[in-house]
């Protein structure tokens, strides 16, 4: 019998070959650039794309970026969004023209809500999700950075302050990875991950292979008086970013159809399958090389939680029917 982590962690990345090797665009333009400050100081880790699309991506440590446009969207806007900072919107069409681009995002200075916390505070809890008897793994790495996972956190009623917060690593592909951490609001209209309540950097570099990644937080004086999602997003370091340089240089004819057991499945608009082959060794040699590695979040079966994920920086929150391995700790 199949181990169960292995089951899914096949599924996993069967889904992600299949969203990667589907057919491109017939066009698309390109735009690239820097994202700076209103100081000229480059801005790291810049949540950059399409709303509502997996068209996005994240700047790198220096600014730089480069995203995709697909014909399709040239009607569009862009979006540039770090945390700490304004956030600036540009018409597609006018971004893929001008092609290179100096995005100016000023710093923004947030009116906090006052929160009282009176007396000393005397519990400490630990929220969220614990490993269970039947974990999975999911990757929360896309080709450009910014896809997330984000569990819904209830906390007691009344005011409390966040001390820490971790997330469980099932297995790391890589030597160093970085992840951020976000507290989000609860939309109230669509129950899905909102605004960020947090705008400071929580930002973690780890280097380990298995287990918990964690970030203190006592000393940012984090106060908050309602629920939220704490959101685990997955940022590109220069590495990973060179290798999807490497794989995009490559330029690799994509493959028709969906990757099933090293098959190719090409199915028509009804779901009826119309071709079905074996792929080639140059096939299976070519998604080998355009393969970047990846990190294993741990997950769970969702029981009473809510999870939900994203796979680009403005792409929609879709709900997850397995739930992060995450928690929060709060003195309340």
């Amino acid at each position: 019998m199949r181990n169960h982590d292995t089951d899914l962690r096949y599924i996993c990345l069967s889904t992600l070959l299949v969203v990667a090797l589907k057919p491109c665009p017939a066009q698309t333009g390109s735009i690239e650039g820097r994202v700076i400050d209103d100081t000229g100081a480059s801005i790291p880790f810049v949540n950059i794309g399409v709303r509502t699309t997996s068209v996005g991506c994240i700047s790198d440590e220096r600014g730089t970026f480069r995203l995709e446009i697909p014909d399709r969207l040239l009607m569009d806007s862009i979006v540039f969004s770090a945390i700490g900072h304004s956030s600036m919107t540009l018409a597609a069409r006018d971004a893929v023209l001008q092609g290179h681009l100096e995005v100016v995002l000023p710093k923004k200075i947030y009116e906090l809500p006052i929160i009282e916390i009176h007396g000393q505070q005397q519990r400490i809890v630990e929220l969220g999700t614990h490993k269970g008897i039947a974990p999975g793994s999911t990757s929360i790495q896309s080709v450009h950075g910014g896809a997330a996972m984000a569990l819904l956190i209830r906390p007691p009623e009344g005011p409390f302050r966040v001390v820490k917060a971790n997330v469980t690593i099932l297995e790391s592909e890589l030597d160093t990875f970085l992840l951020r951490f976000r507290f989000l609001g609860v939309d109230p209209v669509s129950g899905k991950p909102g605004k960020d309540l947090v705008h400071r950097e929580m930002i973690v570099r780890s280097s380990i292979n298995k287990g918990e990644v964690v970030i203190d937080l006592s000393a940012m004086n984090i106060n908050l008086d309602q629920p939220f999602f704490l959101a685990i997003e997955w940022i590109n370091d220069e590495r990973t970013a060179e290798l999807l340089r490497r794989r995009l240089a490559r330029n690799n004819p994509r493959i028709d159809g969906e990757i099933r057991n090293n098959k190719v499945v090409r199915t028509s608009a009804d779901g009826r399958v119309i071709e079905k082959r074996r792929l080639t060794d140059a096939e299976l040699e070519r998604m080998e090389q355009d393969r970047v590695p990846r990190v294993y979040l741990r997950t769970r079966a969702g029981g009473r939680y809510t999870c939900m994920s994203r796979d680009a920086s403005f792409a929609d929150w879709e709900s997850t029917s397995d739930v992060l391995v995450a928690n929060v700790t709060i003195a309340y």
